[in-house]
């Protein structure tokens, strides 16, 4: 992991534009709320924000800025995480049981924790089976 300072606006915008045909194909679709001041200096490699499933039919992500941290919430209208296995998902190879039918090998979300943390950010997650998921990347400023 080599560091380097990024705009959170323009590494968000591009991850949505390099997931956007493939979003397209899956009858998916992706909103980028206004951003609210966020665009400035981050500390940070470019990492892929958006994964798509099957269940879902939007995704949107905004950006919050605090004052040590920048947030990027990423939030879905997909199958949503029981209780039980949210503490489970940043697992290497951790498949939840409603989407182990999908393609995937359970890897990226335990990838994206090593990615934020290893830039002295982290990463949480929130779900409601039924209602989709919603995750939240705090890079520090």
């Amino acid at each position: 992991m080599t560091p380097e300072i990024n705009d959170v606006e323009e590494l968000v915008r591009a991850a949505a534009e390099q997931a956007a045909a493939r979003a397209e194909e899956k009858g998916i679709q992706i909103w980028i709320l206004p951003m609210e001041e966020a665009a400035g200096a981050e500390t940070g490699d470019y990492v892929e924000i958006v994964k798509l499933e099957e269940q879902s039919t939007a995704v949107s992500i905004g950006i919050d800025s605090y004052e040590m941290f920048r947030c990027v919430r990423i939030a879905d209208q997909g199958v949503g995480i029981a209780e039980e296995e949210l503490p489970k998902v940043f697992g290497r190879f951790y498949r939840g049981q409603n989407v182990r039918q999908e393609s995937g090998v359970g890897i990226g979300l335990y990838l994206a924790r090593q990615i934020v943390e290893g830039q002295g950010g982290y990463i949480q997650a929130e779900s409601e089976p039924g209602k989709g998921s919603a995750f939240r990347v705090f890079l520090p400023v």
